[in-house]
């Protein structure tokens, strides 16, 4: 039996591709032209075999996609392929009304995986393949994960520290050969620990003690209030592996800045200078 395909029934009237034209599923473009124009809405404009008139405007994610993938000369991306689907979680005005991503490109010899820009202020991993017939997923896609759920674990119980040193504690804990396997093996578990962390310790530093007898005020060995957040953003610097990574731990250090003092300021600064330098070789 034939199909009687309602692709074209559903596709919206617009000068250009949307995400509601990949509704249907997947689709695999090649190049066949870009335009740069600086300082415009939306600089880059992509033409590409069979586009009919609509052609492909990449948010400025997917722009560094292909960048990483190809290079910063977009000449040379003529004749190259990738492989669109529509991401039903792109936001917005609040409203989910779903996006443009890459699944797979052309010309990599080997999937790669970038920190992007998931909402305002907060990035997430995500993992490019080689273009292919077909893209297998993500590990961390399937029910039979363990590493994934063991991350799930360790974020619930982020969660639910009652403070900045036992949280310190915990992490450096039993958890900790997991998180440093996941920064070599599966970043975007390392990176989900790392922003759980860093989110519920600005909710701890940033809250007032509602019990203040609860510490003995006299104590000789009391350490600052910050220093497991100081400790946090110190281990992110360390373990940082590249510019991604990096750039969360900037992020983290960045939030909690104000509240540290200079000196430590200074020291972290200096630790993100050194790391960088060794990042990029």
């Amino acid at each position: 039996m034939s199909v009687l395909d309602m692709s074209p029934f559903i596709a919206p009237k617009s000068a250009q591709l949307t995400a509601d034209d990949l509704l249907a599923g997947d689709r695999t473009i090649t190049i066949t032209g870009v335009e740069l124009s600086p300082g415009a809405e939306q600089p880059c404009r992509i033409s590409f075999d069979g586009d009919q008139g609509k052609p492909w405007f990449p948010c400025k994610s997917m722009g560094r996609v292909m960048v990483k993938a190809w290079g910063p000369d977009a000449k040379q991306y003529v004749g190259k392929s990738v492989q669109l689907f529509r991401d039903p979680d792109v936001t917005w005005g609040g409203m989910k009304i779903g996006g443009i991503r890459i699944r797979a490109l052309s010309h990599i010899d080997a999937p790669f995986d970038m920190a992007l820009t998931a909402t305002r202020g907060k990035k997430a991993m995500s993992r490019f393949f080689p273009l292919k017939a077909d893209v297998q997923p993500l590990k961390s896609d399937t029910a039979a994960d363990k590493a994934k759920e063991a991350a799930d674990k360790i974020i619930a119980n982020i969660a639910k520290a009652p403070d900045a040193a036992k949280l310190s504690a915990y992490l450096g804990g039993k958890p900790a050969a997991a998180i440093a396997d996941w920064r070599a093996q599966r970043p975007e578990l390392a990176m989900a620990v790392d922003a759980a962390t860093a989110a519920r310790l600005a909710e701890l530093t940033g809250a007032q003690d509602d019990d203040p007898f609860g510490d003995d005020p006299f104590a000789d060995d009391e350490t600052p209030a910050y220093a497991a957040t100081v400790e946090q953003i110190e281990r992110m610097i360390a373990e940082a592996r590249d510019a991604d990574a990096l750039e969360l731990a900037q992020d983290t250090f960045n939030q909690h800045r104000p509240a540290l003092p200079d000196n430590i300021v200074a020291d972290l600064d200096a630790q993100l200078v050194r790391k960088g330098s060794e990042v990029r070789g």
